[in-house]
């Protein structure tokens, strides 16, 4: 009788859960192309700056750093959420659930602090040009230091996240993966939670601070180069009309004195001819 119940819960429990798949399936698709391009573009990202290897800049180091972060995010999280996701009631495996809660964090704590030292590099290079920056050694320096400041960070998230249980309609259980069942009634998750939010709020607010001035001093910049190339446009044009006058007196008044010569050797020739009628007559009266 305890078999025969078993198993017929069990067939409710799949009719249910395939009902919640086939819905999710949009989802797990919109996913998958996510993982896809993911891996094609930072892939593309890093054969590409490695091939400009002895031209490497601090920009080259920290966006290389980047696109590791986020092709890793690819490779190892967003194929378990494809599996997460299409197992909505079904997903029992604890130390899966951990490892890949934990891991995902560590890269996106990574990512977030990433972008902050992206910022911060930004504004020194831009708007204090003459002062000391950062160096290629020393990003690869603060790129080690900043992640494993993100695996501190992200430690909780493998004592936080477990399987966790949830009752159904049919008076069964499903399972997830969330906070594990043992710290349901506690406030660590949702202090942890909280911390988290109010970094990346702070986090936020530090980069739009930084980039503040970092776009007047482009806007400030790009003026003075449009009025750098209208004044050279201004002395280039003078320099082709100084060379047009004087390229015209070189030129043309030596055939307009010809022409003027031609002219007057014509008018006295026509003169002389006139005047010849005339004294001829005046010889022929004598």
């Amino acid at each position: 009788m305890t078999n025969g119940t078993n198993s017929k819960l069990l067939d409710v429990l799949v009719d249910i859960e395939e009902d919640e798949r086939i819905k999710r399936i949009p989802v797990a698709v919109f996913i998958g192309i996510l993982t896809i391009v993911g891996i094609l573009g930072n892939f593309n990202i890093l054969v590409i700056f490695s091939r400009n290897s002895k031209h490497h800049s601090t920009y080259h180091v920290l966006v290389s750093a980047l696109a590791v972060s986020d092709l890793v995010v690819c490779i190892t999280h967003l194929p378990v959420e494809i599996i997460m996701v299409m197992k909505p009631i079904s997903f029992d495996f604890d130390l899966v659930c951990r490892l890949v809660m934990m891991n995902s964090y560590v890269w996106g704590c990574w990512t977030v602090f990433l972008i902050l030292l992206i910022a911060i590099e930004r504004y020194r290079r831009i708007c204090y040009p003459f002062k000391d920056q950062v160096s290629c050694a020393h990003a690869r320096k603060l790129c080690v230091i900043l992640f494993v400041l993100a695996a501190i960070n992200a430690a909780p998230m493998g004592y936080i996240s477990g399987t966790h249980t949830f009752p159904l309609s049919n008076l069964t259980n499903g399972f997830k993966c969330f906070v594990n069942d043992s710290l349901q009634d506690s406030y660590f998750p949702v202090t942890y939670f909280i911390i988290l939010l109010i970094e990346v709020v702070l986090i936020g607010i530090a980069i739009f601070c930084l980039y503040i001035p970092v776009r007047s001093k482009i806007i400030k910049s790009n003026i003075i180069r449009k009025q750098m190339t209208n004044r050279n446009v201004f002395k280039n044009a003078l320099k082709g009309e100084v060379s047009c006058t004087s390229i015209s007196k070189c030129s043309f008044t030596e055939p307009a004195e010809k022409v003027c010569q031609g002219d007057r050797q014509i008018f006295k020739s026509s003169s002389d001819s006139s005047l010849d009628p005339l004294s001829t007559h005046s010889n022929n009266k004598m």
